[in-house]
């Protein structure tokens, strides 16, 4: 249990961590589509340059997404998971 609990807060800490990397330098999503490469250009820049595991970065990403891009995402999530249940 506590192995469990320790390693729940270290992704806690790493998730803040990386966050907190972000803040400042990321920008909310565009409304403008023709924006939207340069948001993406920038954090996958920013992910590296702050070695942000790959397994974080769409969680790190989602504050900075439009409420709809947000809605979207979630669509995604739950296709893919009763895609995985067939």
């Amino acid at each position: 249990m506590r192995q469990k609990t320790a390693s729940t807060e270290s992704t806690a800490a790493l998730l803040k961590r990386y966050g907190d990397a972000l803040r400042g330098v990321l920008s909310r999503m565009p409304n403008d589509p023709a924006d939207i490469p340069a948001l993406f250009d920038n954090a996958e820049r920013v992910f590296k340059d702050t070695d942000t595991p790959a397994n974080y970065q769409a969680q790190l990403l989602m504050p900075y997404l439009t409420d709809k891009a947000r809605a979207m995402v979630g669509r995604m999530d739950q296709k893919r998971h009763h895609a995985t249940q067939k």
